[in-house]
């Protein structure tokens, strides 16, 4: 069994009541596996939910964002918002090449900040969604 199969089954009992297993115990043992629930590297979050390997990358006003150009290199567009955004990536299909995976959805950072409970972030696939507990600890790496 790989460590990300032991990471997706620890986030999964997460969400279950383990009975005499303590919460900390799991999140001890996520903490070996995955080196904790969110990674940061720079302006992007490595996490999981559930089976999915989950990219959040922060989008400061002035910055490109989105896909990258093939032929250039660059992203194709400008964050003129004056305010920062926050993308979803889904790392299981690397469809754009600079990000190692494939794009899903993009929110202000204050909107996903103010979110209090699980999130759907695209319907074209049932695990595009973030977990209460996955937007609570993104929120707090953030």
């Amino acid at each position: 069994m790989n460590a990300s199969r032991i990471e997706a089954l620890l986030l999964e009992a997460l969400d279950y009541d383990m009975g005499p297993v303590p919460q900390s115990l799991i999140q001890e043992a996520l903490s070996l596996v995955s080196g904790g629930p969110v990674k940061c590297d720079g302006g992007r979050y490595y996490f999981s939910d559930g089976e999915v390997p989950w990219l959040a990358v922060l989008v400061q006003p002035g910055e490109r964002y989105g896909r990258t150009d093939p032929k250039t290199g660059a992203r194709w567009l400008v964050n003129n918002t004056g305010k920062p955004l926050i993308e979803f990536w889904d790392r299981r299909y690397s469809h754009d090449e600079a990000h190692g995976a494939q794009f899903v959805s993009r929110y202000y950072l204050s909107t996903f900040m103010a979110h209090e409970h699980g999130l759907l972030l695209d319907t074209g696939s049932p695990d595009w969604k973030l977990s209460e507990r996955a937007v609570g600890a993104l929120q707090d790496a953030l």
